[in-house]
């Protein structure tokens, strides 16, 4: 079997940036298809972003640069994603985002 080769430029534009772009564009439109993986994919991408933007907005720094002292936990996060439902995980993050909205 051939070991797959992970070409790290396609991942050049996951930054901070990039993450809270995605939580300020996320809004009471966002909608999810009936694809259960690529939602539940969505979903981790807008926790991560979501997780970036209040970091961001609290300590104003590189916030993924202590990823690998939590990456057992990750787990969990995931775990939720894939089990809550499309509308209430929405709501969620669009009550986060109002709640840290607020403080502005």
């Amino acid at each position: 079997m051939r070991k797959r080769e992970i070409n790290q430029n396609q991942y050049a534009n996951l930054t901070n940036d990039f993450f809270i772009r995605k939580i300020k564009k996320f809004d009471k439109n966002f909608n999810f298809n009936k694809d259960f993986y690529k939602n539940t994919f969505k979903k981790i991408s807008i926790q991560t972003s979501i997780r970036v933007w209040i970091k961001k907005k609290l300590i104003s720094f590189k916030v993924m640069m202590n990823i690998n002292f939590h990456l057992k936990n990750q787990i969990t996060p995931f775990e939720v994603c894939a089990s809550i439902t499309d509308l209430e995980f929405k709501r969620n993050i669009l009550e986060i985002k109002k709640m840290f909205t607020k403080t502005e």
